[in-house]
């Protein structure tokens, strides 16, 4: 299914040392043999008999052993090699590695019946009920996330969506384009969101979805004051007092706001599906329909969503499945905003300016 980094098992396209298993091609894994023995057996070779006599066959061995050297260590830099070069040969092999459509879609590239059938059906959207939606979220928490890379120049040449780098330079200036711009370039690629109106439209959500730097990657639920509880949930907690327990207690008070909805029907379930992604997605049901549409077992999925190839994949997943992209052709901004957060979305102006910026960072030919 896919390769397991940090705990969690990534879809088999997300990655260059997955390319391989991708498109099934094994001639990396049989030079990898052949260069392995080669050299060991060759070691253990001299190990017994010893180097030979002769000057023109020692150059000869000399010869032979550094080819099989510099074979292994490359075939070893393919494997394991972490270097900062390494995201942009990611982006590179991930484009060129076979894709398979999880989904059907239909000649202008709309998400269809076909093989979504199969997967659960996304429940209402958010907000989930007793959180009030003309609240803000709390101060969010800054995620502390292992797959973080430097810039590089080779990394922005490689995008070859029109406009993305402007665009979410734009809409998002204070995100890492080292750790975003590879991220995003997969996930819209292939939900197929390539369309300057589409791209800026994801943007936007994103961007007020997880904050101008895409840091809040995880629901951040751990509130001081009852006060604001109360304020966030009064559906849940009708009074400030009710909501006192729950001060600094973001398990719990999940666990009580997230009870029997969205799928949740287990006791953890609020806590264990709180929101993550772009989209912050929440709720075991909307988890495994993602999940079913990756390949993902539902726990990695989870984990994978607070990463920014899963916050990314994820957050474009939502937008294709439930219809936004369509919306996005018309440039109906607010019915996309409500389609993610809600339909008494208190944050309509935000989300259309910051949309709005997206495109216009595009050149004005992709604009028009």
């Amino acid at each position: 299914m896919g390769e397991l980094v940090a705990g969690v098992r990534m879809p088999a396209s997300g990655s260059a040392r997955m390319r391989e298993m991708t498109s099934q091609d094994r001639t990396c894994g049989v030079l990898a043999y052949v260069l392995t023995g080669g050299l060991f057996g060759l070691v253990t070779f001299l190990m017994f008999h010893g180097l030979p006599p002769g000057s023109m066959q020692r150059n000869m061995l000399s010869l032979v052993m550094g080819a099989l050297l510099t074979g292994w260590t490359a075939m070893i830099s393919y494997y394991f090699g972490c270097a900062n070069g390494s995201v942009a040969k990611d982006l590179l092999l991930h484009q060129s590695a076979p894709k398979r459509p999880l989904v059907a879609r239909d000649s202008a590239g709309r998400v269809g019946a076909g093989s979504m059938a199969a997967a659960p059906v996304p429940v209402a959207d958010r907000p989930v009920a007793g959180r009030n939606p003309n609240e803000e979220a709390p101060a969010p928490v800054k995620n502390v996330l292992p797959d973080a890379r430097p810039v590089a120049a080779a990394l922005v040449a490689a995008v070859t969506i029109p406009g993305l780098t402007d665009a979410l330079r734009a809409a998002a200036p204070a995100a890492d384009l080292g750790r975003w711009l590879p991220a995003l370039q997969g996930a819209m690629e292939h939900w197929r969101i390539t369309e300057p109106r589409r791209v800026a439209a994801a943007l936007g959500q994103f961007a007020a979805e997880a904050g101008e730097d895409f840091g809040r990657l995880t629901e951040n639920l751990n509130y001081t004051t009852a006060a604001r509880i109360h304020a966030v949930f009064p559906q849940c907690f009708p009074t400030v007092a009710a909501a006192e327990p729950f001060c600094r207690a973001p398990e719990k008070l999940a666990d009580v706001v997230y009870a029997h909805q969205a799928g949740n029907t287990d006791v953890g379930d609020g806590w264990r599906y709180i929101g993550r992604g772009l989209i912050q997605l929440t709720g075991k049901a909307r988890y495994q329909a993602f999940a079913t549409a990756m390949g993902l077992e539902l726990a990695d999925a989870v984990r994978w969503c607070a990463t920014p190839a899963g916050a990314a994949m994820s957050g474009c997943w939502y937008l294709a499945s439930h219809g936004c992209l369509e919306l996005a052709d018309e440039w109906l901004v607010d019915a996309i905003s409500r389609k993610v957060n809600g339909v008494k979305c208190a944050t309509l102006d935000r989300r259309r300016a910051l949309s709005e910026r997206a495109l216009h960072a595009m050149t004005p030919a992709m604009a028009a």
